[in-house]
C-alpha cells in the first residue's frame, strides 16, 4: 500500500470517529493526518484514539484506564512539539523545583484521575458550555485534557512559573483550534484572579504552602461566583461558604500513593446564612474543619465520614442535553 493510500485510510478512520461523536479528538487526529508526519506516528495516534471509542463497549460501560491511554497518546504528541514529552517533564521538574514521579508529574493530575474527577464535577455544571480553570496549571496537561474530552469546554490555566507557562504555550501552538478553547495565563494566583468567574475550578494544592492555601481559600470564599464547582485534592476547602457534593479516593496518583478528591459547590449568600445560622450538619463537616453544632445539641459526625466513596450530600442534578453525549460516553448511560 502506498503512503498516500495509507494516509487516506487514516483520514477515513478519523472521520468514522467523528461520526461516533468524538468530533473533538477526531479533529485533532485529522489535523495530524493532513500534515507531513511519518505514518508510524499517525498510526500510534490513531491507536490511542481508537481505544477511547472501543472502551465504551467494555462490560457496557467505560473503562477509564483505556480512555486514559487515549489521552496519554494525545498528550505525548502535544508535548513532542516542545522538544519531546520527557524533555517537557525535565523542564517542569527544573522549573518547579520539586520531585517528579514519572512523566505526568510534580503534582499533575494523571489521565485516569482526571477522567473520573471531571466526570463527577462536570455533571453539576448546568450551563450549556462550561468555563473551566486549572489553578497552578503547570505545563497545561489538565487544561488540554478538559478541552479534549468536552468540546463545550472553554478551558484555561493559571501558572506563576515562567518555564512551565512557556511549555504550555508551545504545546498550545501544536494543539491548534476547532475543539474546546484553550487559554493560558502567566499570573500570580493571589493577585490576578480571573478564575473566580469560572464554572468549574480545579485546585490541586498538594505543592502549595500554607500561606497560599489560606489565601486561595479566602479568595474563593469571597470572590468565586455562587454556584461554581470547586475541586480540591488531598484536603477539602476549609470554609463554610462551600458544601462538599462528592468525596472519593483515587488509588494511584502520578506522584505516588492515593489521593482523596473533594467536589464542592459555592453557596450563595442566603444558603450560607442558613448554613451558619441553623448549623445543618453534613457528612463532610470534619473534612472542612467546621464545628457547627446546634445550640444545646452536640453534633456527632455521621458514620459515613469513614467512607471514602460516599453519596453526595446534595442530590445530583439532571444532565442537560448538551451534557448528555459526554455523560453517555463516559458513564455508559443509554
Amino acid at each position: 500500500m502506498t503512503e498516500r493510500a495509507s494516509r487516506r485510510r487514516v483520514v477515513r478512520a478519523c472521520l468514522e470517529l467523528s461520526r461516533r461523536q468524538w468530533r473533538a479528538y477526531a479533529s485533532l487526529l485529522k489535523d495530524v493526518c493532513l500534515s507531513v508526519e511519518p505514518l508510524d506516528v499517525l498510526a500510534s495516534r490513531l491507536a490511542g484514539c481508537q481505544l477511547l471509542v472501543d472502551a465504551r463497549d467494555v462490560d457496557g460501560s467505560v473503562a477509564d484506564s483505556l480512555c486514559a491511554r487515549g489521552l496519554t497518546s494525545a498528550l505525548t504528541w502535544l508535548y513532542e512539539g516542545t522538544g519531546g514529552f520527557e524533555a517537557a517533564a525535565t523542564s517542569a521538574r527544573r522549573a518547579a523545583g520539586s520531585k517528579v514521579v514519572g512523566s505526568h508529574s510534580y503534582g499533575e493530575i494523571g489521565p485516569e484521575c482526571f477522567l473520573r474527577t471531571f466526570r463527577e464535577a462536570r455533571r453539576f455544571v448546568t450551563s450549556p458550555r462550561v468555563s473551566f480553570c486549572d489553578l497552578g496549571s503547570g505545563r497545561g496537561q489538565t487544561v488540554f485534557m478538559a478541552a479534549l474530552v468536552d468540546e463545550t469546554c472553554d478551558a484555561s490555566g493559571v501558572e506563576v512559573v515562567a518555564g512551565l507557562h512557556e511549555i504550555a504555550l508551545a504545546a498550545k501552538a501544536r494543539f491548534g483550534s476547532g475543539r474546546g478553547t484553550v487559554t493560558f495565563h502567566h499570573a500570580d494566583l493571589e493577585e490576578d484572579t480571573p478564575w473566580t468567574a469560572a464554572d468549574l475550578v480545579f485546585l490541586n494544592w498538594i505543592c502549595f504552602d500554607k500561606h497560599l492555601v489560606d489565601a486561595l481559600t479566602s479568595i474563593a470564599a469571597h470572590a468565586l461566583r455562587p454556584g461554581a464547582i470547586l475541586v480540591t485534592f488531598t484536603t477539602a476547602i476549609q470554609s463554610s461558604h462551600f458544601v462538599v457534593l462528592r468525596k472519593f479516593l483515587h488509588p494511584t496518583m502520578p506522584w505516588g500513593g492515593p489521593c482523596t478528591v473533594f467536589v464542592h459547590k459555592k453557596l450563595d449568600a442566603l444558603a450560607h446564612h442558613h448554613r451558619i445560622t441553623f448549623a445543618d450538619p453534613t457528612p463532610f463537616d470534619d473534612d472542612q474543619a467546621l464545628a457547627l453544632p446546634r445550640p444545646g445539641e452536640p453534633y456527632e459526625p455521621s458514620d459515613t465520614m469513614d467512607s471514602l466513596d460516599v453519596q453526595p450530600a446534595i442530590p445530583t442534578p439532571p444532565l442537560t442535553p448538551h451534557q448528555r453525549n459526554f455523560s453517555d460516553f463516559f458513564c455508559g448511560n443509554n
